[in-house]
This record gives structure tokens, C-alpha cells and sequence, in this order.
């Protein structure tokens, strides 16, 4: 159903979804699981409110994570998230898209507080550095 959905539901719909199926988790009508197997099966989609919709999950469930799983849950959000990071790249491009300008944040942030993703979180070190040297220079 969930691949299904990612294919077939219009960008408001696909957009929406996340939240929907987050009440029904928090109404416990809903497997965490279930929600994750929704969240991967949209991930691809590089509108930037079903990625901002997916990162908030994720960041929600997050202090849910048990110890033992943290390595794993890490990993599966690296897995999940890096393909937009690659897309997106770091910093800012002077042709992108607005829809890109406005996704990258959720996706980045994602990747360096709940994936410990290590090249993220150097990436963004050096852009703060590099904000701090010179915040007029930085976009």
C-alpha cells in the first residue's frame, strides 16, 4: 500500500499523508513500523513539505529509539535521507530551485542530529565557521 500511495497520490495528498498516518500512531492505530514503511516508500519524492514532512517524523520518533537500536536507526536514516543530500548538495546553488533552497535545511538537519551522519555534520561545521568569519559573505 505504501509504494502504492507514494505513486499514485496527487502532491497534496503525498504531502498530507505523514501527518495523517502520524495520528493514527499517536491514536496507537498505527505501528511505528508501519509509519517508517511509509516514510521510505515516500521518500524519494523531492517536494520539500513530504520531506519536511518525513523529517518531523522521524525527529518525533527519534527519542523513541532504544538504546540497542540507535546504531541501526542511524544508518536506516543516512539510507533514507542522503540520496536528497547528494541532489541538494551543502550550501546553497544561485540557480536552484526554490523548492531545494526550502528542503535542504530539514534534510540536513535530519542527517546530522538523527543520523550522525559524519559528512554532514563536517559540511555544516564549515559552513558555521565560515558564517562566523564572515557572516556577510554567507547565503
Amino acid at each position: 500500500m505504501a509504494q502504492a500511495a507514494a505513486t499514485s497520490l496527487s502532491a497534496a495528498e503525498r504531502v498530507a499523508l505523514p501527518g495523517h498516518l502520524w495520528a493514527l500512531l499517536e491514536a496507537e492505530q498505527l505501528e511505528a513500523a508501519d509509519w517508517c514503511t511509509m516514510a521510505q516508500a515516500l521518500a524519494a519524492d523531492p517536494h520539500r513539505l513530504v520531506l519536511a514532512a518525513i523529517t518531523d517524523g522521524l525527529a518525533q520518533l527519534d527519542p523513541a529509539v532504544r538504546p540497542h537500536q540507535r546504531a541501526g536507526w542511524a544508518a536506516w536514516v543516512v539510507r533514507l535521507l542522503r540520496p536528497h543530500a547528494e541532489r541538494l548538495g551543502h550550501r546553497p546553488r544561485a540557480d536552484e530551485p526554490t523548492n531545494d533552497r526550502l528542503a535542504r535545511p530539514s534534510v540536513l538537519r535530519a542527517l546530522a542530529d538523527l543520523g550522525h551522519d559524519r559528512a554532514t555534520v563536517r559540511a555544516l561545521s564549515q559552513t558555521g565557521k565560515a558564517v562566523l568569519r564572515d557572516f556577510r559573505r554567507a547565503d
